[in-house]
Formats: C-alpha cells, sequence, structure tokens
C-alpha cells in the first residue's frame, strides 16, 4: 500500500505559512500588490505584443491591488504582512504613504525581514531600498 504524504506551504509574498497564518483579506493585499509589482518590474524594452499585455496587466492588476491594500489596511492596520506591499505600491506611485506611514510599516515590516520570515534575495533587496537600516 503507497501512502503519500503532502506538505503544504504557501508563499504570503515571501512568507511562509510554517511561521503565521495570514487573514484572507491581507493574503488577499499581499497577492494582488505581488500581481502588479510582476507587471510593473516588466516594463522596458519589450516587443510592441509584450508592451500591450504588461500594460494590460498593470491597467488591471494595479488598481485591484490598491484597493485591497487599502481595504486590507482599514481592517488590519497594526498587520506586518501588509508592511510590503504597501511600500511596493508607494514605490511604484500607486499608492500614497506619508513619511510617518512609511516609517511605520517599515518598523512592523523589518522585524520580519530579522527573524527570517522571507525566503526571496529579491525581496529583501527590495524592503531593505524602501526600509533602509540606520
Amino acid at each position: 500500500m503507497l501512502t503519500l504524504t503532502s506538505i503544504f506551504v504557501f508563499s504570503v509574498s515571501g512568507f511562509s505559512e510554517e511561521h503565521t497564518t495570514v487573514p484572507k483579506p491581507v493574503q488577499a493585499a499581499i497577492d494582488a500588490s505581488d500581481a502588479c509589482y510582476h507587471w510593473a518590474g516588466e516594463v522596458g524594452d519589450q516587443s510592441p505584443e509584450r508592451n500591450r499585455e504588461i500594460s494590460k496587466g498593470t491597467k488591471r492588476d494595479c488598481p485591484e491591488a490598491r484597493r485591497k491594500v487599502t481595504e486590507a489596511s482599514r481592517r488590519f492596520p497594526n498587520n506586518p504582512y501588509l508592511s510590503l506591499p504597501l511600500l511596493e505600491l508607494n514605490y511604484m506611485g500607486y499608492f500614497n504613504v506619508s513619511a510617518a506611514e512609511k516609517e511605520k510599516a517599515c518598523k512592523r515590516g523589518v522585524p520580519l525581514l530579522k527573524n527570517g520570515y522571507y525566503k526571496s534575495t529579491q525581496e529583501d533587496d527590495l524592503f531593505e531600498g524602501l526600509c533602509p537600516q540606520k
């Protein structure tokens, strides 16, 4: 008899469920922000067809990301997992974050970074770039 055991770990913008459970609206905001960030990162010298795909993806996903991050931030104002999506959207110009709000988001998110919740070097670099440590 063959028994298969599966271990499911889902990504939370580089975070792992092994460490914590994320509320569904926060996860939705993270996923939407990741989709927006993906398209925004591809802007540049592509074929005309690919540029149209990128433009369409950005126009579709970035307003949705803004809406979901705004909604999740209202419901879970101190959730540290919203730090990176909030900062990403601010960096891309889809979210207006004051200097004080940015500082709060960085303070909430940096401990996650230091505790090893991030798996991606790219996200670590991005977060460190958005929240330089002194």
